[in-house]
């Protein structure tokens, strides 16, 4: 998972490369996302938090893995995300994807079982971006907004 430091949007992906460092090539293995990419260029490598969310899966438990990530942060929504689909097998645009209703009992069964974890991983990367920048995130996009609509 990758969140850019200044908007907040995201990118999930899955490797299955042994040496991560090999697959991201500080942004350069995702040239054939554009959207993701162009953001890489836009605000550098540097400008992204790179978090591994899980090691050791089979290629089904990660593709399933990384369906539910991109739908629980809404990463294909370009408001809220990089990811060009649903996820799956690489850029499928969403023709394999899980069950709605069975996504929405599994994000919410997720958040309540994880909801102090997610709590306290949002606080901690506040806490960062605030002391980076001197802004909240919510600061920042709500500062982004109102240059956008009151000039």
């Amino acid at each position: 998972m990758h969140i850019c430091k200044l908007n907040g949007k995201v990118y999930i992906g899955i490797s299955s490369c042994n040496n991560i460092n090999h697959r991201w090539q500080h942004g350069f293995g995702y040239r054939t996302n554009k959207h993701f990419f162009a953001a890489i260029q836009k605000y550098g490598w540097d400008g992204f938090y790179h978090i591994i969310l899980r090691t050791g899966l089979s290629h089904d438990e990660a593709t399933t893995q990384e369906m539910r990530w991109i739908y629980l942060f809404r990463a294909d929504d370009s408001q809220y995300g990089y990811n060009a689909s649903k996820g799956g097998d690489g850029n499928n645009k969403g023709k394999k994807c899980c069950d709605p209703d069975y996504m929405k009992k599994y994000v919410r069964e997720w958040r309540v079982k994880n909801k102090e974890r997610n709590a306290e991983i949002q606080r901690k990367y506040k806490d960062k971006f605030k002391e980076e920048y001197g802004i909240t995130p919510e600061g920042m996009r709500r500062r982004q907004l109102k240059n956008k609509y009151h000039k």
